[in-house]
């Protein structure tokens, strides 16, 4: 009699203890769910139905919803796994595949084109779309070879975004590897002598390769009734990871330029994008030789590029001369379309305009000035213009102003 009371009881605290649980009802938690998904509190999202996930392994939407809030936090291990189950119960779903490419995004191409290539072979009809994509892809991990041949085979497709996809081909193409040739011209008017402005005409060749970049020019010039000419060959070859070296090799009849311009300064970037340089600079003008070094501090971020310059050029037993220059270069869609501001302080020995009848200005109190944009026109023209302001005081001459345009035309072979 006793065991049988303790048996009734024990079925009525089950009873009652049952009726105050209250029935969870799962459409209710999928929405509390996305009101913290939508909040980004994915955690708290998923801890929400994470036991209904268990109890309704049919329920799409709640599935769906759980693994798309380990996708959105980052929760790639997670993913994958979740993401291969609901693939073998749902091939036809196309979102899932898109959750697989995006996820592998940011982890490697291997992974990426694994999902990418399910998708394809599962929605033939969206190859365009997805081979687009991966194209995008490809380009946005610098592997530009590799995206163009994608951006080619899907230009082959109907309906490809023959904009987009031909964007791609471009940029790589001055990324990478590119030749340009054209001409350009120079004008300064030089305040110490205005009846004789000077005029300065030159051809120009630029190739990017593996390499680095090779760019040789011709000039010719003309002040004081006379003519003159010099050849250069600036170079930047590649080192490291990312790492650079400038060089410039010149030399002319020596009527209107130095005889011989000769720089060497190697550049290094480290992974936080900080550039340093070390270099030397040596202007022969016949009876003033010159050398000078040099260095900068420069850092990239974003679309954005500033440095700060200074260079040291000793004069015999006179003393020295030390000039600066701070500049900034704003990007805009690409490498060569860009804003370019200088501020500097100092006649250096690199100054475009020196002559015999200026050298003696190198030791000079200056503030100089300068202003360009470089862009395309039609993605086949490269032009740029340029304009230069310099306040020259030559202590105990008269100080003087030169002014600068500098103009360029060179098209994308």
């Amino acid at each position: 009699m006793k065991k049988r009371l303790i048996l009734f009881m024990a079925f009525i605290i089950y009873t009652y203890s049952s009726a105050q649980v209250k029935k969870v009802d799962p459409d209710s938690l999928l929405k509390e769910s996305a009101t913290e998904a939508r909040l980004r509190n994915f955690k708290a999202a998923r801890n929400l139905i994470r036991e209904e996930v268990l109890k309704y392994p049919n329920y799409v939407d709640l599935q769906f919803a759980f693994l798309n809030y380990l996708y959105w936090d980052g929760e790639a291990d997670s993913t994958f796994r979740m993401l291969d189950t609901l693939l073998t119960k749902y091939p036809k779903e196309y979102q899932l595949y898109k959750i697989g490419i995006n996820t592998c995004y940011a982890i490697d191409s291997t992974c990426y084109n694994y999902y990418n290539a399910l998708a394809i072979k599962q929605f033939p009809d969206s190859a365009t779309s997805l081979i687009t994509n991966t194209a995008k892809f490809l380009y946005e991990k610098r592997r530009y070879k590799a995206s163009v041949e994608m951006a080619d085979s899907a230009l082959k497709m109907p309906n490809a975004d023959s904009t987009l996809l031909n964007e791609i081909k471009f940029h790589y193409k001055i990324t990478d590897n590119y030749k340009l040739a054209g001409i350009g011209y120079m004008y300064f008017w030089i305040g110490a002598d205005p009846t004789w402005p000077r005029h300065q005409f030159y051809l120009e060749y630029q190739s990017k390769s593996d390499f680095g970049i090779v760019i040789p020019r011709a000039h010719l010039a003309s002040r004081f009734g006379i003519r003159s000419w010099m050849g250069e060959v600036e170079f930047y070859p590649k080192f490291g990871r990312n790492n650079y070296f400038y060089g410039l090799v010149s030399f002319s009849d020596g009527v209107l330029f130095p005889y011989w311009r000769i720089a060497a300064e190697p550049f290094f970037v480290n992974p936080q994008n900080i550039e340093l340089s070390l270099g030397w600079r040596y202007v022969d003008f016949g009876s003033l030789k010159l050398h000078s070094i040099t260095g900068s501090a420069g850092r990239y971020w974003g679309n954005n590029y500033a440095s700060a310059r200074l260079i040291y050029t000793p004069f015999r037993n006179v003393g020295a001369n030390i000039s600066g220059v701070v500049s900034y270069k704003y990007f805009l869609n690409n490498p060569l379309h860009f804003i370019d501001l200088k501020v500097g302080y100092g006649v250096s020995p690199e100054s475009e305009y020196l002559d015999f009848n200026l050298a003696g200005t190198i030791f000079t109190r200056a503030l100089r000035l300068s202003a360009g944009y470089q862009f395309w026109l039609e993605n086949a023209l490269l032009i740029r213009v340029n304009g230069y302001y310099e306040r020259v005081n030559p202590s105990p001459r008269t100080p003087f102003d030169v002014y600068g345009f500098i103009g360029s035309l060179l098209i994308l072979l």
